[in-house]
């Protein structure tokens, strides 16, 4: 049992893993990327677009392209559909008068806020590339559908712990399925703070500050600080799938939980990976979101059986062994204000608390795989354990 265990955990590692090394595409890419002319000449410009959801509601006709006043558009293509969501156009540039121009080619996408690409060409001059930070305080109902969820989650977490209320883990349940129809079918998964977890270094190094991303990433950061794994256990819509499917199996494989601390490596390679491709990793292999949007390729169709499977037998199997955000607030819970505490005057050591344990670890240990199931409040026999 323990060497299938081991082989199930790193076959999910590696399937999931392994497809993050396929690069990413840009939302919008011009090409060439830069340039130098001088007054009269006329230039040809590739710009591609990617469409990277498949129920995007921004059509391609909403994509506008601006020219500096020194450039003027002399010819353009219709856009041509190259594949099922990326687009093609080309247009022709005449250079007009001396001095640096730009084409900037944007999208207002109404989840993610301001997309663009811009260059930069010199017409009788040279181009001098210089860093600007530029922010972008575009913020998405995700955001305040995040903080609500977060309050209420909170509120009831707090009540129910203090009532020692069996009930807790099936009005977390609740809560999770709400938001597994609201942030994950309805919203279709996005933006969502693990993306942001890869996103966020790859804009900050390009000088792009995006408010709505940075607010998705630490409100569940902060929240884990204050409150514990609150995000994790309540609210977040791919953990809800996972645990909603594992209630088909009540007798779960129980790894280790020395394995949890795989996800701070698979947090460092998706970093890596995004820092090192320019864009955010996984998005065109992420299952969960195929499934949210109902629109899957084989790759995702494969990944998401896997993570049925797994979910089954293990039990929030992304959630332990690959969420780049789990190793964050794994991190972050270990100092946590609040938690689930041991009054060790009146624990009698029987271990019924790591053994209902979805992550297989003793209560009241700070070692920051507690997701606020409250299972082991409600079920101490000595009532030794309280969140506070």
């Amino acid at each position: 049992m323990k060497a299938l265990t081991e082989t199930t955990i790193l076959f999910i590692i590696v399937l999931l893993c392994t497809s993050v090394f396929i690069a990413a595409v840009p939302e919008i890419q011009i090409k060439p990327e830069g340039a130098e002319h001088n007054v009269g000449d006329i230039f040809k410009v590739k710009i591609v677009v990617t469409i990277i959801h498949k129920k995007c509601p921004l059509p391609i006709t909403s994509t506008v392209i601006e020219l500096s006043k020194n450039l003027m558009l002399v010819n353009e293509t219709e856009w041509i559909q190259v594949s099922s969501n990326v687009y093609e156009k080309t247009i022709w540039v005449k250079c007009v008068s001396e001095g640096e121009g730009t084409i900037r080619v944007y999208r207002k996408c109404p989840i993610y806020g301001l997309i663009e690409a811009q260059v930069k060409i010199g017409v009788g001059v040279k181009v001098e590339e210089t860093a600007e930070a530029k922010i972008y305080w575009h913020i998405p109902n995700t955001v305040y559908i995040l903080l609500t969820l977060t309050a209420v989650s909170v509120f009831l977490a707090f009540t129910l712990a203090k009532r020692r209320d069996r009930r807790s883990n099936m009005i977390r349940l609740g809560v999770l399925a709400f938001s597994l129809a609201l942030l994950g079918f309805v919203k279709g998964g996005c933006p969502c703070p693990i993306g942001a977890v890869q996103i966020i270094p790859v804009l900050l190094l390009d000088m792009k500050i995006y408010i709505g991303w940075i607010l998705l990433l630490l409100i569940p950061i902060i929240a884990t600080l204050i409150f514990g794994r609150i995000y994790c256990g309540w609210i977040c819509p791919f953990g809800a799938l996972q645990e909603l499917i594992g209630l088909i199996n009540k007798r779960k494989i129980k790894p280790p939980s020395s394995l949890n601390y795989i996800k701070l490596l698979s947090l460092a390679v998706f970093i890596g990976l995004s820092i090192s491709i320019g864009d955010e990793v996984f998005r065109e292999y992420d299952p969960f979101k195929a499934l949210f949007n109902l629109s899957f390729t084989e790759t995702t169709l494969a990944l998401l059986i896997i993570v049925v499977l797994a979910s089954i037998l293990i039990g929030r199997p992304f959630c332990k062994y690959i969420c780049p955000l789990g190793a964050i607030l794994m991190l972050v819970d270990k100092v946590s204000i609040l938690r689930i505490r041991r009054d060790s005057k009146l624990c009698i050591n029987c271990s019924l608390c790591r053994r209902i344990c979805p992550y297989n670890t003793d209560s009241g240990t700070g070692k920051g795989e507690c997701i606020l199931c409250l299972k082991c409040i409600t079920k101490c026999p000595r009532q030794a354990l309280s969140y506070r």
